[in-house]
């Protein structure tokens, strides 16, 4: 299970500028390369839409509940932290930490 880290920690580890912002929890499914865009429970019905680009992934600012819906809908899912670099988002997993 991913675990809180410290953010300043993975700005100095992945080189990120100082100006880096964390935006964000994201699902990723690793085979097909999409992160979770559209996700909507009710008691009729779950609806997910996928989007290839983490810039469109539904941000998630609490880790317990990015967790209990990847355990829900897709389990072998991953978990991503998502930072704004300007002109693009990053995405990265909790594999890339050293």
């Amino acid at each position: 299970m991913l675990e809180k880290i410290d953010l300043e920690y993975l700005k100095k580890e992945f080189e990120l500028p100082e100006e880096t912002k964390f935006v964000g929890y994201a699902i990723h499914l690793e085979n097909s390369d999409e992160f979770l865009h559209n996700y909507n429970d009710s008691p009729d019905a779950t609806l997910m839409t996928w989007s290839p680009s983490p810039v469109n992934a539904k941000k998630f600012h609490s880790l317990k509940k990015v967790t209990r819906i990847k355990n829900n809908i897709k389990p072998e899912a991953r978990i991503v932290w998502l930072f704004d670099l300007g002109k693009h988002i990053a995405a990265l997993t909790p594999e890339e930490v050293n």
